[in-house]
């Protein structure tokens, strides 16, 4: 695990892989010390990271063995796969974490848990320029969650990326939802408004 100095932890061995025999050799119940093992050891990955991203790979790693380890139904199980997304993120592998997400976001779609890697679908399949998707994952955020202040910011820029692919209907329903969203707040209905000028064309934008 890292080295604990007065600066924090400042090395951890790059290469070192989820060992399934360790507990064993010690005589410990695998099924019992194994996850928990692992999620230490996945932690220390994570706080090394802080000094070198190229750990982010290992901490991922570790948090997926913890998965597997725990089994699917397990609740620690799915937060184990949500901090391997977001090693994966962080280490800028957005694809595995992408797939970690969609998966979470389904199974687990009316817990927090599937509601943060909802959340984080939208941010990762915009990093991949995937903007039509991006705005899909931004508008099933703000239906599930409509009462969410993040709602109300992804149905714009939902919004903005349908108007940008000319999907000039989709982005004035986008509009649509959020001045619904919006009508206890006159500031936020006159954003709204302008927003409506500015994303789309005139035969669009009229009311």
């Amino acid at each position: 695990s890292a080295a604990i100095v007065a600066g924090g932890p400042v090395a951890v061995t790059p290469d070192a892989a989820p060992d399934d025999e360790a507990p064993r050799r010690r005589g410990v119940a695998r099924d019992v010390a194994e996850p928990e093992l692992l999620w230490r050891r996945a932690v220390d990955f994570r706080e090394a990271a802080a000094f070198d991203p190229s750990q982010y790979a290992a901490c991922a790693a570790h948090f997926e063995a913890v998965a597997r380890e725990l089994g699917p139904e397990h609740p620690r199980g799915a937060e184990a796969l949500f901090s391997a997304a977001r090693c994966h993120e962080q280490g800028g592998a957005v694809g595995p974490a992408l797939q970690i997400d969609e998966a979470l976001a389904e199974k687990h779609r009316d817990a927090v848990l599937g509601r943060s890697a909802l959340e984080a679908v939208g941010r990762e399949r915009l990093a991949l320029l995937r903007f039509a998707d991006a705005a899909e994952a931004l508008e099933t955020y703000a239906a599930r969650f409509p009462n969410e202040r993040s709602s109300h910011s992804g149905l714009r820029w939902a919004a903005a990326l349908r108007s940008g692919l000319e999907q000039y209907d989709r982005a004035r329903a986008d509009l649509d939802r959020l001045e619904t969203l919006s009508a206890s707040s006159p500031a936020f209905a006159a954003e709204v408004f302008w927003s409506r000028r500015a994303l789309l064309p005139a035969e669009y934008a009229t009311d």
